[in-house]
């Protein structure tokens, strides 16, 4: 197993002149659009994780990347904070606008928290408590990485100094023969590998998956560009972290040929930890689709 996590530190600076809007709330306060440059960068090395990751081991932002920022609680999206940056970086600022409520009492703690979403979600919402996005349950491959925008993060805090952490488990595979087009994990008793779910946060910050309000039982990840996987390249497969009762299905697809792998036992695919199939055609038994 090979065990991914990343923080995600954040710089703000308030840019004075923008403020967009300025009007008065239905319970007396007033609303104002304030415009956010953020800086992030990665605090740890080493790792495998949700944008790109380079031959040199670290993690780079990429460009067109965005993120959805939520003040307390919100909904469609939240606010847009998209990086500035034309190559593939570990440092970038986001800029976004976000919006907050003034001259009215404090709300609760967990209203007044910042909640930062990768990648950005216009569907994604917060309630204050937990935010809701979906795993894509139809994945695209990419040789030695991830492809952008297929692997969630979440942060939380009070201030504008996030530490995202992966939302996702998965499994990391590789094959020998070169007419492999897909990869699709099944599970054997029917729990949602993917969809929509919604995540909180423990007392240690860290993620969890709270419910899934809509889920499915398989996924699938194909090569790239409607190709075939390269032999011998690794290539992931994301899934929502859970323990699967009855264990689960690896189905191989060469359009022509499926090879089946099957795992009968329970089995628990953590949050932020990868397990690996290597040679994962040698071990499956192939048959006429």
């Amino acid at each position: 197993m090979t065990r991914i996590q990343f923080y995600l530190f954040v710089a703000t600076a308030l840019v004075l002149s923008g403020c967009h809007a300025d009007v008065v709330a239905p319970d007396g306060g007033r609303y104002q659009e304030k415009q956010l440059t953020i800086q992030a960068t990665y605090e740890l090395a080493k790792t495998t994780t949700k944008t790109v990751l380079h031959d040199d081991g670290y993690v780079y932002w990429t460009k067109g990347d965005a993120i959805s920022l939520f003040y307390g609680k919100g909904t469609g999206g939240g606010s847009k904070f998209t990086a500035n940056i034309v190559e593939d970086s570990r440092i970038a600022t986001f800029s976004g606008n976000v919006g907050a409520i003034t001259g009215v009492a404090e709300s609760s703690s967990d209203e007044l928290m910042f909640w930062g979403l990768y990648p950005y979600d216009p569907a994604a919402s917060c309630d204050g408590q937990t935010v809701t996005t979906t795993l894509k349950s139809e994945q695209v491959g990419m040789a030695g990485s991830f492809a952008p925008g297929f692997a969630p993060s979440l942060g939380r805090a009070s201030g504008l100094l996030l530490s995202f952490r992966n939302l996702y488990s998965g499994l990391v595979f590789s094959v020998k023969r070169n007419d492999i087009k897909s990869l699709t994990l099944r599970s054997n008793a029917g729990e949602p590998l993917a969809g929509r779910a919604k995540f909180g946060m423990d007392a240690m910050i860290i993620p969890k998956l709270e419910e899934v309000v809509e889920g499915v039982d398989a996924v699938t990840v194909r090569a790239p560009e409607g190709g075939t996987f390269e032999a011998e390249k690794n290539y992931y497969l994301l899934l929502l972290p859970q323990t699967l009762s009855g264990g689960f299905t690896l189905e191989l697809s060469t359009g022509d040929e499926k090879g089946v792998f099957t795992v009968t036992q329970a089995y628990t695919f953590h949050r932020n930890l990868i397990s690996e199939a290597f040679h994962l055609d040698e071990y499956s038994s192939f048959s006429a689709e």
